[in-house]
């Protein structure tokens, strides 16, 4: 889980949130085509202008142009300003296409139908006038963002007095001004579609809640609990001014108050009470927008492409319907945005970039990628085939495998499909159905995580990443390994002095002379290190309210104090399938697979840091892989597949000509 997730959670709940997720089993999905021609998705250009990212990357005399870059950032880290943006676009469409009907309707009404061309200037101002008091109820008052930004802070603070509002916010939005953004976005939402008495709502949202919900009339349930929510606002600014006039103003009523005065009653009970009436349940909200969302995105009514639609690197989205059309722009979100990019986002843009061209350079020398066409479909059948259930493409892709976009998956996996092919003769069953050598090499590592082995396994982690402050760290890497190498180096020192006493106490033993050992046992040295050096860190718990479940604190690094999973244990230690593809390196394998029961080892570099890990524990499979079961083989080759991959695409890189990475 993300390290302070909780502490937003409960104060914060907006418009278009990324949903967080966990799972133990992760299938990998691969589809499956026929090799042949091959259309890229990454451009190669050289205009031979300077990179604004340093030297510019160049892989095998191929110029990968800063616009691919920023396109990366775009997609990823920066997908909520992107999403706001697009959702800004269908927004604005909606309230011109609600002009537009309502200047149609005021034209067969009070003026026979004429054209807006045949109308007076004063007779346009009088129309435009009636279209605009037509649609006041449709826009929001920036104040009620202003009161709820205040009011939420508030809440915050008296929950976690010790965080600090506006690094939580960049730890789960990236950006300070993404989630403001998102937070006037939402309100502007809710303004459009759900304008308080459901007697105001619009056609497109009573339509979409009962299209959405046909078995519950939520548009009555809606109206019910405003009746109840708006009953109660009210009642209690009644109580609040009732009071103030007795305290301050004698007891005279309201209509007795000068202007000023009751402008000075209004400002307190607003103070107290808010100046808008609160708004509807968030879980109920969620809900009603994803229905008016999904018929917003409906292909019927609009159309939006992406990357995978052959966008250029230039555009990243264009929005259509209705007769408008809007492109968002590779470099204008990027400008935007750019502020929330650091070095390391830059570096994993450049690898991931690097790794793609030097990848399809020889797979299309040999042959091998496939028909860009077909990969389109076989992904489009994937998705189909996991629509409706719990594990979507999309889920799979950002929550279980933590790639930073839809579109670096779609990429990856292109690349993963075509490796796949080249490699059949070592995925395949011979003629006797028995696993290739290959796959027999690989099976202890597929009995370890499809037989649910288990390490228990406590991590010391000397972070480049300055976690309570969500930031890296200055001279991070440099520094996180000096100092994991001297920790390292106590540990062994301290083990050595074990040794050295447990052969003075068998000598003791052989001559019958009692010995009394003054070196501390290894696991209360251990978690005294912990303790002083482990740089894993988890929120504070709330000061108020319904405290958090303990599930996914680090401890330290001593996890939940129980054998893990493979699975388990890598999300613990940081890892995910990006960030070994990313790398070609994994902590959690060498831990799992290579380090002994009371053993300690490392330092190993994971995604933000170093780690010395012991090895308290280790638990065999419970259920070895069966290959002969069709499903199981199945899991096993997809595993097999990734993990050569990952390799193959490593080996291809250093041995590629790159500069500027």
């Amino acid at each position: 889980m993300n390290y302070s997730s909780h502490a937003l959670s409960s104060a914060f709940f907006l418009l278009f949130t990324p949903i967080l997720a966990s799972q133990d089993v992760v299938p990998e999905v691969i589809p499956a085509g026929s090799p042949g021609s091959f259309q890229a998705s990454i451009t190669v250009e050289d205009d031979g202008s300077p990179s604004i990212f340093g030297e510019p990357l160049i892989v095998n005399g191929k110029r990968i142009p800063d616009l691919e870059i920023m396109r990366y950032l775009c997609y990823g880290k920066g997908r909520g300003g992107l999403e706001s943006r697009k959702m800004e676009v269908l927004l604005s469409q909606e309230m011109e296409l609600r002009a537009f009907m309502r200047t149609e309707e005021i034209l067969d009404e009070n003026y026979d139908s004429k054209d807006l061309s045949e109308l007076s200037e004063e007779e346009r101002a009088t129309l435009n006038g009636l279209v605009d008091e037509a649609l006041a109820m449709f826009r929001y008052n920036p104040k009620e963002l202003e009161e709820r930004l205040i009011r939420e802070e508030k809440q915050f603070y008296e929950r976690y007095p010790s965080l600090d509002l506006r690094t939580e916010i960049e730890r789960s939005y990236q950006d300070w001004a993404w989630y403001i953004d998102q937070v006037g976005q939402t309100i502007r939402f809710d303004t459009i579609f759900f304008p308080g008495s459901t007697e105001n709502w619009p056609d497109i949202t009573i339509e979409a809640v009962h299209a959405g919900s046909p078995a519950f009339d939520l548009v009555e349930d809606y109206q019910e609990a405003y009746d109840m929510r708006k009953a109660i606002w009210e009642d209690a600014r009644t109580m609040t001014q009732n009071r103030l006039l007795q305290e301050q103003y004698d007891g005279r009523l309201r209509d007795a108050l000068t202007d000023d005065e009751r402008a000075a009653v209004d400002t307190l009970v607003s103070k107290e009470h808010g100046s808008f009436m609160p708004r509807e349940d968030e879980m109920m909200m969620s809900l009603l927008r994803d229905f008016v969302i999904g018929t917003l995105s409906d292909p019927n009514v609009v159309t939006i492409l992406g990357k995978l639609d052959g966008l250029p690197s230039d555009t990243l989205i264009t929005v259509s319907g209705g007769g408008l059309e809007t492109t968002i722009k590779t470099a204008d979100v990027f400008e935007e945005f750019k502020g929330a990019f650091n070095a390391q986002d830059i570096h994993e843009a450049k690898t991931f970039l690097a790794l793609y061209v030097a990848v399809t350079d020889v797979l299309e020398e040999s042959n091998q990628l496939v028909p860009w066409d077909d990969f389109l479909n076989l992904l489009l059948e994937t998705r189909v085939s996991l629509q409706g259930s719990m594990f979507n493409l999309d889920f799979l892709a950002l929550q279980g495998h933590n790639f930073p976009s839809m579109e670096v998956y779609n990429d990856y996996l292109y690349l993963v499909e075509s490796y796949r092919r080249s490699i059949t003769h070592k995925t395949q069953l011979d003629g006797n159905s028995n696993l290739s050598k290959e796959m027999q090499a690989y099976i202890p590592v597929g009995n370890g995580i499809m037989g649910l082995a288990k390490v228990q396994a406590e991590a010391l982690m000397v972070s480049a990443f300055d976690y309570p402050n969500n930031k890296w760290k200055e001279n991070g890497w440099e520094d996180a390994e000096e100092e994991a190498f001297r920790l390292r180096a106590l540990a062994d020192a301290h083990i050595d002095e074990l040794v050295a006493e447990e052969g003075l106490r068998r000598a003791a033993l052989e001559k019958g002379v009692d010995f009394e050992g003054k070196v501390q046992p290894f696991d209360e040295w251990w978690a005294q290190l912990l303790d002083l050096h482990s740089d894993y860190w988890d929120a504070p718990m709330p000061a108020t309210g319904k405290m958090p479940a303990m599930v996914g604190m680090r401890n330290k690094g001593r996890f939940n104090g129980e054998a893990q999973t493979r699975n388990d244990l890598k999300r613990a230690l940081n890892e995910s399938t990006w960030s070994h593809y990313l790398s070609g390196d994994n902590v959690v394998d060498q831990v799992f697979f290579e380090l002994e029961q009371g053993q300690v080892g490392g330092p190993y570099r994971g995604p933000k840091g170093y780690y010395l890990v012991y090895n308290v524990k280790k638990l065999r499979p419970v259920q070895p892989v069966n290959y002969r079961d069709e499903r199981q083989l199945g899991l096993l080759q997809e595993d097999f597949v990734r993990r050569e991959f990952a390799r193959f695409a490593h080996e291809t890189l250093a041995n590629a000509e790159v500069s500027g990475l």
